[in-house]
This record gives C-alpha cells, structure tokens and sequence, in this order.
C-alpha cells in the first residue's frame, strides 16, 4: 500500500527562506549615475541642433601637365606614316585644316584640352597648368601657368608628327613640376603644402620608342614619376569608336 500518510512530510516550513529580504538590494540609489548631464559621464552638452556647415575645402590645391600625342599615327590617313611637320599633305592633311594643326584628329585633342582646363577652372582651388607634346621626343609648350596663358598655349600649338615616345612624355611633364627652376617655385607650394601633381597622358597608341624596350622604358618612368607622388592618368584617343 501506498498511502500518502506512508510519504515524508514536505511541509513548506522546512524549505529554506526566500524572502525578498535575503537577496542583495537594487534600489537605484545604488546603480551608477549615467545622467547625460553629469559632466564625468559625458564632458561634451548634447545639442538637437543642426551641425554647423563645413569649413573645410574637399579639393587640393593641383598642378596638371597635359601630355598631347603629335605622332605620325594621329594624322596620318594609314596610321602607318611620320607626318613630320604634316608631310606629305596628301596623307597627312585634312581638308579646311591649316597645316599647324594638319588633321581634325589633332584639332579634337587640342579642343578636349582645352575644354578640361576649363572645367577644372572652377573649382575653388589654387591651380596651374604645363603643356607638353610629344612624338620621337617630348617637348614642353608651356610651362606651369595660369588657365588663361594654357589655353593660350594650347591654341597655339602646332602638329609635329613622328614615332611615339610616352617616357619621355611623362619625364618632361615631370620635370615641369620640379620646384628648382625659375618662377616655378611658386606654383608648388601652397599654404606650407605641396601641392597634388597629376599627368594627363592623350595618346592614341603604344609606344614606339625608344628601342628596344619602348613599353618597358615608359612603364619604368611611370615608377619614377608614381615615387614622385604623381599621378597619371592616360586618356586614349581615336578617330572612331572602338569598345575594346
């Protein structure tokens, strides 16, 4: 038999007291302070108010050597001939374009120059522009100046034709930065600061020159120029559009 007076009895005066009384107190009195407006807690007065608008300029003060392809290829009917000095004119030459500017292709790169000196004019920054054409060799049309005297530059330009040689683009364009020469010292600080140096590499092709290792020789002085915290930017020209 399995009577319930056969059980222990399990009053509820033997088990353990578990008053409220027994556990540690959690008034809020005792929890930390974490008023926002306790000085310790936060040193800085929360405000629902607008930020104020932003002093700095998101822009850095820049100087941008154009780099502008004369090679034969620009101008030349074929793509296969020099075009020294827009010679021979039958394969050379556009018609209504005068012999210093020789082919529409060209007359395009000098107005896309133009255009993005221009654009960049706006910007409320300290800026300075250099010119440089290059073919067989690389010569500068204009050093560092003013907006003004680079479009003045650019639209005086004239067509030289031959081989094409990006690393001597890039080391002329460089070199228009140096902060050695003439009044170029003033253009490359700013405020105590150097300002951001950038080339704007037009070109519709390889490079040609010079042997044996043209592409080689242009890549080691885009190293030399990348070490001088120059930037290049390469922009490819054509006189049809190609995907690829």
């Amino acid at each position: 038999s399995t009577n319930s007076t056969d059980l222990p009895t399990t009053n509820s005066t033997d088990l353990p007291s578990t008053n409220s009384t027994d556990f540690p107190s959690t008034n809020s009195t005792d929890l930390p302070n974490t008023n926002i407006t306790d000085p310790d807690s936060d040193p800085s007065p929360r405000s629902m108010s607008p930020t104020p608008q932003p002093t700095c300029n998101p822009f850095d003060d820049f100087n941008i050597c154009i780099a502008i392809d004369g090679s034969g290829s620009v101008c030349s009917t074929n793509g296969k001939r020099d075009c020294l000095g827009c010679s021979p004119p039958a394969f050379c030459q556009d018609v209504g374009i005068d012999r210093d500017t020789c082919c529409t292709n060209f007359a395009n790169v000098k107005e896309f120059s133009s255009l993005m000196v221009t654009s960049l004019e706006e910007l409320p920054v300290e800026k300075s522009f250099s010119v440089v054409q290059f073919a067989t060799d690389a010569t500068v049309e204009g050093e560092l100046s003013s907006v003004d005297e680079t479009l003045l530059t650019l639209d005086n330009m004239e067509y030289s034709g031959g081989a094409t040689n990006h690393a001597s683009a890039i080391q002329k364009c460089q070199q228009t930065f140096s902060p050695t020469s003439g009044n170029r010292k003033k253009f490359i600080k700013q405020n105590g600061r150097n300002r951001k140096q950038f080339i704007l590499l037009v070109t519709d092709g390889a490079s040609s020159l010079p042997k044996p290792d043209p592409e080689g020789t242009a890549e080691a002085a885009a190293a030399l120029a990348k070490e001088d915290d120059i930037a290049i930017i390469p922009i490819f020209i054509s006189s049809t559009y190609d995907e690829d």
